[in-house]
């Protein structure tokens, strides 16, 4: 009986991962109000009540999947990803290219990003203090290095405003054309030299901004 005990949760465990994974790409796709339960347990290969039954609802289960999307590509690629002793315009370029990379690479790595667009278009307000805990520590490292950039010049409003041009920049390539997934003109998706050039792009754009900024509150 135990041999039997413990072959049921394995496959109950299995079950559910099942279930995260599908459903990290559906509400990824579609967002958390056009999801359907029956088709992540479908893409899940999994019973039509097992989302009520390992999860209880489908609110609880998009909280699990967002966690779960976010860990997930934390642990393979780290946001940033340098050392964290080097030069703070070599941090900002890697924190862009990070982000960029979990919007615009298609497929599971992209989860992720994809599903902080979605919040963005269409929020849910269960999931917000998940979304602040999880995005927090990316958040404190685009000022460190921004804050640094600019030679500790910057008073708290300035440095909240470079914060958000260089994250949106990121983001609103996220929007273009309302595509889910984005994708360039004529629903070409975007290639890892096109995602490079636009790291490069954000990142000189950004840093010439920082620092005019910093020389602007120098000489006020």
């Amino acid at each position: 009986m135990r041999g039997v005990s413990m072959a049921a949760r394995s496959d109950g465990n299995q079950t559910k991962q099942r279930l995260l994974e599908a459903a990290s790409e559906v509400f990824a796709e579609r967002g958390y109000q056009d999801a359907r339960v029956s088709d992540i347990c479908k893409a899940a290969q999994a019973a039509s009540g097992a989302v009520n039954y390992y999860f209880g609802s489908k609110e609880k289960l998009y909280l699990e999947a967002w966690e779960w999307a976010w860990r997930e590509i934390d642990r393979k690629e780290p946001m940033g990803g340098v050392d964290p002793d080097a030069p703070p315009e070599e941090r900002l370029r890697s924190l862009i290219k990070s982000l960029l990379h979990r919007i615009l690479v298609h497929g599971k790595k992209s989860q992720a990003g994809r599903l902080l667009l979605q919040e963005m278009r269409d929020p849910v307000q269960a999931v917000r203090p998940l979304r602040k805990r999880l995005i927090r520590p990316t958040i404190q490292e685009f000022r460190r290095s921004i804050e640094e950039i600019a030679g500790q010049k910057l008073d708290q409003r300035a440095a909240e405003h470079c914060h958000m041009s260089v994250m949106h920049q990121c983001l609103a390539i996220g929007f273009r054309g309302g595509h889910k997934p984005p994708m360039l003109s004529g629903g070409r998706r975007f290639t890892h030299a096109e995602i490079e050039y636009l790291v490069d792009h954000i990142t000189a754009f950004s840093i010439g901004g920082i620092t005019a900024i910093a020389a602007a509150k120098k000489g006020a």
